[in-house]
């Protein structure tokens, strides 16, 4: 929806205002600005990592939540170059997998673990199973290579690499609707560039639906579900020098979702974190808590974090029943002053404000050089309202939905 200034002042509710100071975005902005194109699937509990100036994302969950069958997993194995105006390109497909880990070494891309249906549809009766495979991605000759299976079966976990050694954390074993699923009690380790075979470290947790980050030696385990108490906001870490575990500091509260389908990535010297109330938070760099850096435009959980330059990517996921397609790019506080974007309007912020105080639980809002009057010279445009109207605005993408008068 494009509006023009009317030629003589209407009355009614100033709805947009002008911003001094010039917005545009440029390609000098660089990520901050761009606006990248959404996932070929709205998805959840899939694997995605950057790697080379591309991110990569593999299967997940789509359609109806909750249910499972084969065609409520994506099939895709999918690349977009992160620079203006790529579009997404299919590479060769693997295993069709849900919740299956994707991570990179630097050199390599790796798949490991992940939950496959039998039944072909949901009209049928589910029959999960979870994965031993693992494989390694080749990108000169687009094909995965085979590494040895995992020990037993995992999905609903995460895995990380730190010092060339893959390591798997936390999880289950689907084992079909005959058998009862099994909680891991182990970290899986395996050596890169060996990659003989898996060692089994013991963990002093069983938890699933839990994120992984790793920074300093250390594994950091957080959040997820246990088989006693349901969610958590424990936070274990590995000393991996040592092979010993100690707590961390616990994640922030969050609500009722606090501690499930979290997503982390590491960067630099800290582990980010988000959950489903949408803020993002980082742990390291010389702090032993956890410290609020960002918040998204859209909640969302069982997505995925991933480092893009001095900023996150955040992939993907689900919020109020619905897969999310959208990927949002996260400040770090890491960027040089010239790259922060602090004093700018966030560009998918901007776009959407999905309810009072702009749908992030704050009256506090980042963007600096807003207009402090109201006047005839700020107003881009001015719309009548067919009656009172008591409510906060909503603004999505192109449309301002309104709701003038009391119910």
């Amino acid at each position: 929806m494009t509006r023009t200034a009317p030629s003589k002042p209407v009355a009614g509710l100033v709805f947009a205002l002008a911003l001094s100071g010039g917005l545009a975005a440029t390609q000098d902005d660089r990520a901050a600005h761009w606006r990248f194109p959404d996932l070929i699937d709205p998805v959840a509990s899939f694997g995605a990592v950057t790697h080379d100036g591309a991110l990569y994302v593999y299967g997940g969950h789509v359609g109806r939540t909750h249910v499972h069958s084969m065609e409520n997993i994506s099939p895709g194995f999918r690349r977009l170059a992160l620079e203006p105006g790529r579009t997404w390109e299919e590479l060769a497909r693997g295993p069709l997998l849900q919740g299956a880990a994707l991570v990179s070494d630097g050199s390599a891309i790796y798949r490991v673990g992940g939950m496959t249906a039998v039944n072909a549809t949901a009209a049928e009766p589910e029959v999960l199973h979870s994965s031993r495979s693992a494989a390694r991605y080749s990108i000169a000759e687009d094909r995965w290579e085979p590494l040895p299976d995992l020990p037993a079966g995992r999905s609903s976990h995460d895995a990380v690499v730190a010092g060339g050694v893959l390591y798997v954390v936390g999880g289950w074993e689907l084992r079909g609707p005959d058998e009862d699923a099994v909680w891991a009690d182990t970290v899986l380790a395996l050596d890169l560039e060996n990659a003989t075979g898996w060692l089994e470290i013991p963990a002093p947790f069983r938890r699933r639906a839990l994120a992984a980050g790793t920074t300093g030696g250390r594994i950091h385990a957080l959040g997820g579900l246990t088989p006693e108490s349901g969610p958590v906001l424990r936070v274990d870490v590995l000393d991996i020098a040592t092979g010993t575990w100690s707590r961390g500091p616990d994640l922030p509260q969050a609500g009722s979702l606090q501690g499930f389908g979290a997503a982390a990535a590491s960067h630099r010297d800290r582990v980010f974190m988000s959950q489903a109330d949408g803020k993002v938070y980082s742990l390291g760099g010389g702090t032993d808590s956890w410290e609020l850096v960002a918040a998204l435009a859209d909640r969302r959980f069982m997505h995925r974090l991933a480092p893009f330059g001095n900023r996150l990517l955040a992939v993907g996921g689900a919020w109020s029943g619905v897969h999310l397609a959208t990927i949002e790019v996260v400040s770090t506080g890491d960027e040089a002053p010239n790259e922060r974007n602090d004093d700018r309007e966030p560009e998918r912020g901007a776009r959407r404000r999905p309810g009072f105080l702009g749908g992030r639980d704050a009256n506090v809002n980042r963007a600096a050089r807003l207009p402090l009057n109201w006047s005839d010279d700020s107003a881009v445009w001015r719309i009548t309202t067919p009656g009172f109207g008591p409510s906060s605005p909503v603004i999505w993408d192109d449309t301002v939905p309104s709701r003038p008068s009391w119910a």
